[in-house]
């Protein structure tokens, strides 16, 4: 299916019951069809809770870049820091 969205919400699905390698791919494809802040975020989120956490800082903080006004990238990322232990510096 070519509908980024429909990815999207198969994302979230898998991201709310745990399954968070199925979230990536779901959040990778929606990503690959269309250019949006919210994937982005699920895709880094999904990684995280999965427990890539490296890979998952890497992701929010090409999020951050690509889409400097949406908020919501800025506030995952302080707390994944927050949760790592880290401390922001961006």
């Amino acid at each position: 299916n070519k509908n980024p969205y429909l990815h999207f919400l198969k994302g979230r699905v898998y991201l709310e019951t745990r399954y968070y390698k199925l979230a990536e791919s779901e959040f990778r494809i929606a990503l690959s069809l269309k250019a949006d802040p919210e994937f982005a975020v699920g895709l880094a989120v999904a990684e995280f809770l999965g427990g890539e956490r490296e890979k998952a800082l890497q992701e929010i903080e090409k999020a951050m870049k690509l889409f400097p006004d949406y908020k919501r990238a800025r506030e995952v990322y302080e707390t994944m820091l927050n949760q790592t232990g880290n401390i922001s510096s961006k």
